[in-house]
């Protein structure tokens, strides 16, 4: 599993899964979401952008705030909880990218 603590890393785990449904760019056209689960309560997010709606790829600066290890002034997230992975939704179901590159 692969763990992202802030946007370089998030962004640096997509290409471990270039060209499968682990990237978000792939993944999108085989229905998945962008989004997060936070393990240690199971609570998951889509991905957001800053107007609420969902974004095509893994966000992290609109998270729940109980989920940030580091926010800035506006209370933009910019690191996670080491808690928290990257993954997608497709069907009401939370994906990790290893999940979701071999379902897609």
């Amino acid at each position: 599993m692969i763990r992202s603590n802030n946007q370089a890393a998030v962004a640096r785990a997509s290409l471990a899964f270039r060209g499968s449904c682990g990237e978000s760019e792939v993944a999108c056209r085989h229905a998945f979401v962008p989004a997060f689960r936070n393990s240690s309560d199971g609570c998951v997010e889509i991905a957001r952008l800053g107007d609420g709606n969902p974004a095509a790829m893994h966000l992290i600066s609109y998270l729940p705030g109980e989920w940030a290890a580091r926010s800035d002034a506006q209370g933009n997230v910019l690191e996670l909880i080491a808690s928290v992975e990257a993954g997608f939704v497709r069907d009401g179901q939370f994906y990790s990218r290893a999940e979701a590159a071999a379902a897609g």
